[in-house]
């Protein structure tokens, strides 16, 4: 059985392994895809304790509101601008 040698060069790194002939034309091409974007690869899941916390975002949606209802009583912002950018807000909640 021939073996053909596939080599993957990045930046950084280069991969050799071996592949049968009769196999090398469609590995080649699924590793073409992979670069390509033309699969949609699943990351590894990522173990609880190391998940991120959620972001808190009422005290930035908090802070947001106060500005607006200043930029609305300086009379920057109308009622209608006002109330249509805190509706937006509020739904983030």
């Amino acid at each position: 059985m021939l073996n053909t040698l596939v080599s993957i060069i990045t930046s950084g790194n280069t991969i050799d392994f071996r592949v049968s002939h009769a196999e090398a034309t469609a590995v080649k091409t699924v590793v073409t895809d992979l670069i390509l974007g033309k699969y949609d690869v699943v990351a590894p899941a990522v173990p609880a304790a190391a998940q991120p916390a959620p972001p808190t975002v009422q005290p930035e949606i908090h802070d947001q509101l106060q500005k607006l209802a200043s930029l609305r009583d300086s009379g920057i912002l109308t009622d209608e601008e006002f109330t249509a950018k805190k509706a937006e807000l509020l739904a983030r909640l």
